[in-house]
């Protein structure tokens, strides 16, 4: 794998902090209607695939 550590993490910061961005924007809404769901899919290796290109 030519992945260094340092792309990896970068990768997994950008993958779960957009998560985490956009579940915080998400909330507030699904609060007032009191329901809803939030799916999170994603997949590492594409990402980290793509930092190391």
């Amino acid at each position: 794998m030519k992945t260094t550590p340092v792309q990896f993490e970068q990768s997994w910061r950008i993958a779960v902090m957009g998560a985490f961005l956009c579940a915080r924007e998400a909330v507030p809404d699904m609060l007032k209607r009191q329901r809803g769901a939030i799916v999170l899919l994603e997949r590492l290796p594409r990402c980290v695939g793509a930092a190391a290109r």
